[in-house]
């Protein structure tokens, strides 16, 4: 029988189960967002939204995260310090996805009507080097 009740001298999983080789963890990741092998340290809350965030998009080259939201808005913020940059909307509907150009930071934001809206970035300035960006052993 399959059942419940009793008698059964071993487990089925201590049984059964292979031998699993545990592997070490990466090496630490280069960030100025302080990740460190595969552990993410929460640095506080960004608020600003007065509905639900539907999306989220990061560019560590551009050093911004863009959220979208059901208020009909998205809102760039500044990855080093945590803050608010500005607003981008309203839209006409929820926003839904929202993209960041690797090559020009400018940003592309769709509502739920599937419409899109593009946003030119202003901040050239934030964008980091090609160099630093390229290389995976770098860190700041």
């Amino acid at each position: 029988g399959g059942g419940g009740g009793g008698g059964g001298s071993t487990s089925p999983t201590t049984a059964t189960s292979p031998a699993r080789k545990v592997s070490s963890p990466p090496p630490p990741l280069p960030s100025r967002a302080n990740i460190s092998a595969g552990h993410y340290h929460q640095h506080g809350y960004l608020h600003g939204h007065q509905e639900a965030v539907e999306c989220v998009v990061v560019s560590d080259v551009w050093m911004v995260v863009v959220s979208g939201s059901r208020d009909r808005t998205a809102i760039i913020w500044d990855l080093n310090r945590l803050e608010y940059v500005r607003t981008l909307g309203p839209h006409g509907g929820d926003v839904v996805a929202v993209a960041i150009s690797y090559d020009s930071g400018n940003i592309i934001t769709a509502d739920h009507h599937q419409r899109l809206q593009p946003h030119r970035h202003r901040k050239r300035s934030t964008r980091k080097s090609s160099k630093s960006s390229s290389s995976s052993t770098t860190t700041t």
